[in-house]
This record gives structure tokens, sequence and C-alpha cells, in this order.
């Protein structure tokens, strides 16, 4: 009777140390599991020499750590298209991605702004044609997974225009002045490159 007693204790801690040894396993098994990587991710944007002040943006994953974008919105200088390729360093989708992106924005007929004009600067109402605008982005974006698949990304970049003074005024009495010529630049396509999207994970 005393030797049957005296195994039970060794039965139960025999038994806890393989059910401790199965759940450590089945944890293991668990959290080794590759991340899930969407079909497609889209979603609404917006920024400064990105999309425009407000778009929506697609993502295509293309095997490995690879993917197509794509983007559509509204911006300063009319519509604005943007393709590119993203490079990930992690995982397709999420973290630390470098693009490479060519952008076209369509301009805008019969624009009015008031802006100075030779020789002294004074402020006129002008009206005028912004010119399509070609521009190559180079960019820098970082990708924060929300929920199991949608994500939140931060870009930052440099878009090159490739075409400078893109835009022609109606009346040719008034030249603008060099201040003018400088805030038509900054409102041109190119520069400092920043952007804001929320994508959803798809598939």
């Amino acid at each position: 009777m005393k030797k049957s007693q005296n195994r039970k204790p060794l039965r139960v801690i025999i038994i806890l140390l393989f059910s401790c040894s199965f759940i450590g396993l089945q944890s293991q098994v668990t959290t080794s599991e590759a991340p899930h990587t969407p079909a497609v991710f889209i979603g609404v944007g917006g920024g400064l020499n990105e999309m425009g002040i407000l778009g929506l943006a697609m993502e295509l994953p293309v095997g490995g750590k690879n993917s197509f974008g794509a983007s559509a919105g509204i911006g300063s200088w009319g519509y604005k298209l943007r393709g590119s390729l993203n490079f990930y360093t992690k995982e397709a989708g999420y973290k630390s991605c470098f693009s490479l992106g060519v952008s076209y924005a369509t301009g805008m007929d019969n624009f009015t702004s008031e802006l100075p004009v030779e020789p002294d600067d004074e402020m006129v109402e002008l009206e005028m044609d912004l010119l399509p605008v070609l521009s190559i982005d180079l960019v820098y974006s970082y990708n924060i997974r929300v929920g199991k698949s949608s994500k939140v990304v931060l870009s930052l970049g440099y878009s090159i225009n490739t075409k400078s003074n893109a835009y022609t005024l109606h009346d040719s009495y008034y030249q603008l002045s060099d201040t003018g010529k400088q805030a038509m630049n900054l409102a041109q396509p190119g520069g400092l490159l920043l952007g804001l999207k929320f994508m959803f994970g798809v598939g």
C-alpha cells in the first residue's frame, strides 16, 4: 500500500512535465509561422509630391520582397498618376521599403492666382495654363502592420521634376518677377516628398 502511494507523486510530476513540454512545443510551432502577406493592398492617403492632396492607392506583391504600386489623386497641379517598383528589406508589404517611381501631373487649364509681376513686384491676378509635368520619385517608406494584414505607410523622399516653368500666362503683357517665378516653382511638382497612407490588406 505504501509502495503505491510513494509512486503516485512521481506519476503526477511526469504527467505535468510532459504537458508543459507539449504546450511549449505547440507555442513554438505557432510563433514560427510565416507572416501572412495579402494578395493586394488597397487604401487612401495624401501628402506632398506623393499622390496629391488626397488619393487612392494600390499595391500588388509580386513574389519575394518586391511589389508594384499605383496611385491616383488630385493635387495643386491637377490630377496626379503614379506608378512605382518597391523593394522591401524584411518581408513583402511591411517594414522598410525603397521605391523608384514615376509621377505624372496632368496640369490645369484657366488657373487663376494672384502673383507678383515685374518691375516692382506688384500683385496682379493672373490667368494661366498649368502644363503637364513628369517626375521621377526616389522614396523610403516605413510600413507599420495594423491588425492581421493592413498597414499605415509613412513616406519620405525626393521628386525630381523633368520640366521647369511648366505654365503659360494668358496675358503676355505681364511678366512674373523673380519672386513670382519662385512661387510658381514651389507650387510645381518636384522637391521634398512626404506621404501618409492607410492600406487594407485583401486576400
